[in-house]
């Protein structure tokens, strides 16, 4: 994934998110289930195919991203981005980078 894009999407997200906390509903035993929980992204997996990333990481070598937002009852809400890359084996080759928001 690019720079520009992950930045774009953090920005989206950083604004999104207080706007989504002033609209908080106090919870309630009909609202509250349907709030709360975990939210998963499925793995988006990036080729790294310029001659520098070969260079680096290895020809067919792919970055993934996975994007993880848990919501509790009481309100609180973290999201996580999980970002590695792996060879073309799907081997992981660079520890995991993790970026969290509460």
């Amino acid at each position: 994934m690019s720079r520009v894009r992950l930045t774009l999407t953090a920005l989206g997200t950083a604004f999104a998110l207080p706007a989504l906390a002033g609209a908080h509903v106090p919870p309630t035993k009909t609202t509250t289930p349907a709030l709360t929980g975990t939210w998963r992204s499925a793995p988006e997996p990036t080729p790294l195919s310029s001659p520098f990333d070969e260079s680096v990481w290895g020809k067919n070598a792919k970055a993934t991203r996975t994007v993880v937002m848990t919501i509790t009852a009481s309100g609180g809400a973290t999201l996580t981005v999980t970002r590695k890359i792996l060879d073309a084996n799907g081997r992981e080759i660079k520890s995991r980078d993790i970026d969290r928001a509460r």
